[in-house]
């Protein structure tokens, strides 16, 4: 996923057929593999990047796989490596650099040009500049050093991959496009990510078609990516609809608020309608349902979501299964205790005659 970012220059457009489409995506860890490209580079004449190593942990986070999403502690020194292919038939000159970012209204926002925050700091590229020759790849580094005096939190930033080109006219058009950065700075473990889906409204817009709106809250200390699949099923009836996926993820800063937009693609009457949404964000998600209904243009009512009652029916059990297991090792440690107990006792009491005989030959008649 591209990162977007504010225009600084005097002209801006897609990489042409000299230039290629860049896509970038490197992940941090400290056990790799080695995948499959991240994206895929199809299209003859490009500029394309695949990443090298990949965090074993995260193989199958699909957000860790996109964007170097880390937590280090402060000290620490790592370095990955990622591979540059240019399938033009001409050698391009690309410069890699780290600049900021922040997290914007649920947009993930790249500073433009080179600015520098706490990250980028302590983020070098091993070749600033590159010149791929035509049909070839070259391999590049990226280090974060976190110095011993770094601040706890979540920074943010961005690894950019920029072309420049010059049309007849003389204006230098400025083409670049980055992986995201999310790097946590703190002790051992790594804050807790979590989020909560506090409302549904369901909207028509002028030409009738309908969509359904998310309230998602980040309750934990990581910024997150979210994407959702919105179910519909008619209240009282058997008629159901979905599942829609939202087109685009938002992402949520801690302690913010975004809006989540899915559209439905099928014309649904007013309802009302169970909502059932799942959000998520990596490999966490989560699920609630709102009871909404549909107006005929514009905006419905804002509903308050719901824990599913399957949801609560398998966190019931789940709280049953833990009392069961509990009970049972309290028993255990309740049977063990007694029998130590008894042979303590046991050990303690001794028979006098035995005693006596033990001490003294002459045995009393």
């Amino acid at each position: 996923m591209p990162v977007e970012h504010r225009a600084s220059h005097s002209r801006r457009s897609g990489f042409g057929a000299a230039a290629g489409a860049i896509a970038i995506a490197i992940a941090f860890g400290t056990l790799f593999h080695t995948p499959e490209p991240a994206f895929a580079q199809t299209d003859p004449g490009s500029i394309g990047v695949r990443l090298i190593d990949v965090p074993a942990s995260a193989a199958n986070d699909p957000r860790a796989r996109q964007y170097i999403v880390d937590h280090l502690e402060p000290g620490s020194v790592i370095e990955r490596q990622f591979e540059i292919s240019n399938t033009t038939a001409s050698a391009t000159t690309v410069e890699v650099y780290p600049s900021a970012a922040t997290i914007d209204h649920g947009a993930f926002v790249g500073d433009a040009g080179k600015s520098v925050n706490e990250l980028t700091e302590h983020t070098t590229i091993g070749q600033t500049t590159v010149v791929i020759p035509a049909s070839s790849t070259i391999t590049n580094s990226v280090t974060i050093a976190i110095p011993e005096d770094a601040p706890p939190g979540e920074q943010y930033g961005a690894i950019w991959v920029e072309a420049r080109s010059a049309e007849n006219s003389g204006v230098e058009i400025v083409n670049r496009v980055g992986i995201r950065m999310y790097v946590s700075i703190g002790g051992a473990n790594p804050p807790a990510s979590d989020f909560a889906i506090e409302s549904m409204t369901a909207s028509r817009d002028s030409v009738g078609a309908p969509s359904v709106t998310a309230s998602i809250r980040n309750t934990g200390g990581r910024a997150l990516d979210t994407s959702a699949a919105l179910t519909l099923t008619k209240v009282g009836g058997t008629l159901s609809a979905g599942p829609y996926t939202s087109a685009s993820g938002g992402t949520i800063a801690p302690g913010e608020t975004t809006d989540l937009v899915i559209a439905v693609t099928d014309d649904v009457d007013a309802g009302p309608w169970t909502a059932s949404i799942a959000v998520t964000s990596g490999l966490l998600e989560v699920r609630s349902e709102a009871e909404v209904t549909f107006p005929a243009e514009g905006q419905g009512q804002k509903i308050d979501t719901e824990v599913p009652f399957s949801n609560l029916l398998q966190s019931a059990w789940a709280g049953l299964l833990a009392a069961i297991i509990l009970g049972l090792a309290i028993l255990a440690w309740l049977i063990v205790r007694r029998r130590s107990r008894s042979q303590r006792d046991g050990a303690g009491r001794q028979d006098p005659g035995a005693a006596y005989k033990t001490t003294n030959n002459d045995v009393p008649r």
